[in-house]
This record gives C-alpha cells, structure tokens and sequence, in this order.
C-alpha cells in the first residue's frame, strides 16, 4: 500500500470518527459521545480512534474546529461585497434555507445544539456585520450601530429557519419570491428600527 493510499485512508477514518461523534451528540448529547460508542457505530476498536485522537475531548476540539470553518466558508460564499444589503440579504437567507436541506447535521450543530460551541456563530456575525457595514456606508441603510442590527438579523433569519426545519415547513422549498418577502420585512424593520 503506497504512502499517499495510507494517508488518504487514515483521513477518511478520521472522517467517519468524526461524523458519528457529531451524530451522537445531536442524537443523544454531548455527554453520550463516548470513544466506545464511535467505535461501536462505525465498527472499529476503540484502538483505531485512539489511533487518531487523543480522547473525547481531542475529538469534540477538532468536530467544533471543521463545524466553525464549515460556517464560515459556507456564509462567505454567500456575500458578495458588489452586491446590495437586498440581494446579499436574500442570497444569505436561501443559502442558509439551502444548508438546512444539502448539509441538515451541520445545520442542526450550528444552529439548533442546546450547547453550542466554537465560533460558528461568531463566524456569521462577523459576515453579517461587514454586509451591513457596507451598506451603512453606501448609504443603502442608515444605523448608529450595526453590532446590534447584526444581532437582531442574525437571530431572525435562524429563528425563521429553525422554524422551517424542526416543522418541516419548506426549509427545503425556499422560493425566491418568499425570500424576497423574508428580505423585505427584515429591512423594513432595520429602516424603521431607528438603531
């Protein structure tokens, strides 16, 4: 077995401990995650995982490290600074409508874990914040603070998701005409806020 055939099996391992550490923890909680019980679920020893990971906790550390990468990337390909609040609003809305339905694990640890972690949502704040602040700068949107519009954005456009998800209501038949209704209450709110 060449050396790069090593090496590209040891990551698909790693891999899988991962995905099923992940799936056990929003299957049961966190402290269900137990290095057994990964094993048990992709059917290898305890040895192979401790091959690759110190402990439990060496492997939650690493899950939250590619989750908060994962949220980044994911909202950065949403936002394009050419864009205006309007169209990169919407683009942020279906692509997080779209997450739920291609990636729903990732989704659900981002978004619906009792005991969220890393910096996933630090990520999307900070995006945000920037869209707005360019917006703000343009003169697209008037605001004193764009950490609080931030916020307020932010926890609609999840609250509007977690509801599509957990009711399964149409998180995965996000229109475009409803995403632009979404958009419009969103900043009819901010231009009337007077934040």
């Amino acid at each position: 077995m060449s050396r790069q055939h090593q090496q590209e099996r040891s990551e698909a391992v790693k891999q899988m401990i991962l995905e099923a550490a992940l799936e056990i923890e929003l299957e049961d909680g966190e402290d269900k995650v137990t290095v057994r019980r990964i094993g048990e679920k992709i059917g290898y020893s305890t040895g192979v995982i401790y091959y690759h990971f110190r402990d439990k906790q060496d492997i939650i550390d690493e899950l939250s490290r590619k989750i908060d990468t994962e949220a980044y990337e994911t909202v950065k390909a949403f936002i394009d600074p050419e864009k205006t609040i309007r169209e990169n609003l919407k683009c942020l809305y279906i692509g997080i409508a779209t997450l739920a339905k291609t990636k729903p694990i990732e989704y659900k640890r981002i978004f619906t874990n009792r005991r969220a972690y890393g910096r996933s949502h630090e990520a999307w704040a900070e995006l945000i914040k920037e869209v707005l602040d360019v917006a703000v700068e343009r003169g697209e949107l008037k605001a004193r603070d764009t950490t609080v519009l931030t916020n307020c954005l932010l926890g609609y456009i999840i609250g509007c998701n977690i509801l599509f998800l957990e009711h399964k209501m149409g998180g995965v038949n996000v229109t475009e005409e409803f995403a632009e209704n979404i958009v419009k209450v969103i900043l009819d709110g901010l231009y009337n806020s007077g934040l």
